[in-house]
């Protein structure tokens, strides 16, 4: 396993997370898709992001940050939810592009009064595992043990994705994030994103879907033999899917990151020339090989045309999770 330590881990899951999601942007939801071996703009015929420059993050990585600034504040549910309204509102609300469906029918109930129970009982998309890094980082910095941490994903999923698959999804990235951090090997960090995935189907309102820990495995043993990149992302597609839906996506980002052994350059150019919900799949593959290989396993241009993009220090930000975990 690399020896890095703990602050490069923790810079590599948010950089992971950010460049994922820039890097996977361009192709995110498009029908006849293009081999990228950079960062590209939005092109004009994508659904949700034409416009964009190259390099620039998107829902994935404003979210994690939004759950960032919830655990400064101690960490509720109710902070949770009002950081992500407050994201929300400044997207554009209702009219955005920029908004998952889960997460847009919770925050138009959050406006409306809804309680807070009652707000995330339907969501089963994966926006709550692609936001789920942060939580990660903080569980391995501040020690959580199995029942604290699965206490810091359910509240992270309460406000929007409060349900059985959402949480299991969210636990499994957040779970392999946080093995990384504490320097598992390889084979390791895969088993905890299993374990945890089945620990999650325990928590929020339950709704039936596929076992999420078992196609981790599965996923995981599919591309074990594959030669190419190009055959990892398509058989991936194909097979395991990788859209919206958390059984999809999470096995797939796992899959991916599992063919990369931990590299996060390659983990996130397979992920962002798949299908379907690219950029997700590239954050949430990113955030884990960047915690277990550290920020320098990114490239450097990677990191720079993100940051200058978006504004985006990284150092500061993984001085708030630091200063969260105390």
């Amino acid at each position: 396993m690399p020896d890095i330590d703990l602050a490069a881990r923790t810079r590599g899951a948010l950089w992971g997370t950010a460049c994922g999601d820039a890097f996977g942007m361009p192709n995110s939801f498009l029908k006849e898709l293009p081999w990228l071996t950079e960062m590209k703009p939005g092109p004009e015929n994508s659904p949700y992001h034409a416009g964009y420059a190259a390099g620039r993050i998107t829902d994935d990585t404003e979210q994690a940050m939004a759950l960032t600034e919830a655990l400064l504040e101690g960490f509720s549910a109710e902070s949770v939810a009002r950081h992500l309204f407050d994201w929300f509102v400044s997207v554009g609300g209702k009219d955005s592009l920029a908004v998952g469906p889960s997460t847009m029918r919770a925050m138009l109930a959050f406006e409306a009064g809804t309680p807070l129970s009652e707000l995330g009982k339907t969501g089963v998309t994966n926006g709550s595992a692609m936001r789920i890094s942060p939580i990660g980082v903080f569980a391995a910095l501040s020690g959580a043990g199995t029942a604290g941490f699965l206490d810091l994903v359910e509240t992270a999923c309460r406000p929007t994705h409060h349900t059985s698959p959402a949480i299991s999804g969210s636990a499994a990235v957040a779970a392999a994030v946080k093995a990384a951090m504490e320097g598992a090997a390889w084979d390791d960090v895969v088993a905890a994103s299993v374990e945890a995935a089945e620990l999650g189907t325990e928590r929020g309102n339950w709704i039936y879907c596929p076992d999420i820990g078992a196609k981790i495995e599965w996923a995981c043993g599919l591309v074990a033999d594959l030669d190419s990149e190009e055959a990892v992302a398509d058989t991936v597609s194909r097979l395991v899917g990788t859209g919206e839906p958390c059984t999809e996506s999470v096995p797939a980002a796992l899959a991916f990151s599992h063919w990369a052994k931990g590299n996060p350059e390659i983990a996130i150019r397979i992920a962002a020339n798949s299908r379907g919900d690219t950029d997700t799949t590239a954050a949430m593959a990113g955030a884990i090989c960047g915690a277990y290989s550290g920020e320098d396993a990114i490239p450097a241009e990677w990191r720079e045309i993100v940051g200058r993009t978006n504004d985006l220090d990284v150092e500061a930000w993984a001085k708030k999770l630091e200063t969260a975990a105390g």
